[in-house]
């Protein structure tokens, strides 16, 4: 079978008629994320796969953003003893508001989400995920000890999402 042409975009592994690949799947995904990135950077005149491009790649991090949100928000709710159901239900409990509070400021500092996704994600609104953080800030830089339960808390993250990167 012959080779694609050295322009294409896709490595000739992904590619339906390159044969079948042993790649784990995250690597085919990765590996088809950056070719949806390599053709959303086109300039739109080229071809109107790059508009198409564009969508997809957009509906591709939003899908990975809230896949992120997920697990860090399950993460923290584990730790502080709720499950992730309570944590993003109607409920609005002293204890459970404090547990979604804390989780919002980690996912906002660990995921750099926006106010928005943080609201659409708790099923808050965008202004709850701002007080949210901005509370949990403001409490940060007042007692060391919750400062601390914070950052241990960030700490257990962003190692296991090392661990997790460097197994896969």
């Amino acid at each position: 079978m012959d080779r694609l042409p050295d322009h294409t975009l896709f490595p000739y592994s992904a590619h339906p008629a390159g044969g079948t690949s042993t790649s784990p799947p995250q690597q085919l995904i990765a590996t088809l994320a950056r070719a949806l990135r390599d053709v959303a950077a086109l300039p739109p005149t080229v071809s109107p796969v790059v508009a198409l491009a564009q969508r997809a790649l957009a509906d591709f991090e939003r899908l990975q953003s809230a896949d992120r949100l997920t697990a860090i928000s399950d993460h923290v709710a584990r730790l502080l003893g709720v499950t992730y159901e309570r944590l993003s239900s109607k409920s609005r409990t002293q204890h459970l508001a404090y547990c979604r509070q804390v989780a919002m400021y980690v996912c906002r500092s660990l995921a750099g989400a926006s106010y928005t996704a943080l609201g659409i994600h708790f099923q808050r609104n965008h202004s709850t995920a701002y007080w949210a953080v901005r509370l949990v800030t403001t409490r940060m830089a007042r007692d060391a000890g919750f400062r601390r339960a914070i950052e241990k808390i960030e700490r257990e993250l962003t190692s296991t999402t090392a661990t997790l990167a460097a197994a896969a």
